[in-house]
């Protein structure tokens, strides 16, 4: 907790560093043209991943999980993805969330154990604060700072063999710093790059 804690200081000096060393820059650039209030963006998306890693549920073994983006999709049972952005003049406050939910039924290792049912869900929501630090037609780009969340749930339940109605659960969460730079080319008035 304490090297987090440190981190989160030393990232906050970093950025009001680089903010202060930009401030020169900004002020040579053109003026950027005020809005007269509050802008708003909801943009819901699709996020094509893959999955490697191992899970333990209970005491049991630990099992190696890949899939990749079209297993995903078969396993898939629910998924819900938008960001939400407000934006006043060069500040603005960004909030993105995942929510993936995927579920198979697949055989157990030991075959007197039969069928398992398993879920897992994750959830990812991220909220930041950004400056816009250049902004012209074709492109801005926005220091941003903040933190994300992290939750991982995994439920199986035994449905069939000796050992039927048996479950077996686990959560893993954790928050990260982040900041970074986003940068948006506009190649038309419709469409949008991000990076």
């Amino acid at each position: 907790m304490r090297l987090r804690r440190s981190f989160a200081i030393f990232s906050l000096v970093v950025l009001v560093t680089v903010l202060c060393g930009l401030s020169e820059a900004v002020a040579a650039e053109p003026a950027v043209v005020a809005s007269k209030g509050w802008e708003f963006d909801i943009v819901p998306y699709i996020w094509g991943a893959g999955l490697e890693g191992d899970v333990k549920i209970g005491r049991l073994p630990t099992q190696g999980i890949e899939a990749s983006f079209s297993d995903i999709v078969d396993y898939l049972s629910l998924a819900g993805m938008a960001a939400f952005e407000a934006r006043k003049n060069r500040w603005g406050v960004l909030v993105d969330a995942i929510y993936i939910d995927l579920s198979d039924t697949v055989p157990t290792p030991q075959a007197i154990y039969g069928d398992a049912d398993v879920t897992m869900t994750q959830q990812l929501y991220t909220g930041l604060v950004a400056y816009r630090i250049h902004q012209s037609e074709k492109t801005t780009v926005d220091l941003a700072w903040g933190t994300r969340y992290t939750r991982i749930d995994s439920d199986l339940e035994l449905t069939s063999g000796i050992a039927a109605g048996r479950t077996a659960s686990a959560t893993v969460d954790w928050w990260d710093w982040l900041g970074g730079v986003r940068v948006v080319g506009h190649p038309s008035q419709r469409w949008s790059l991000t990076g």
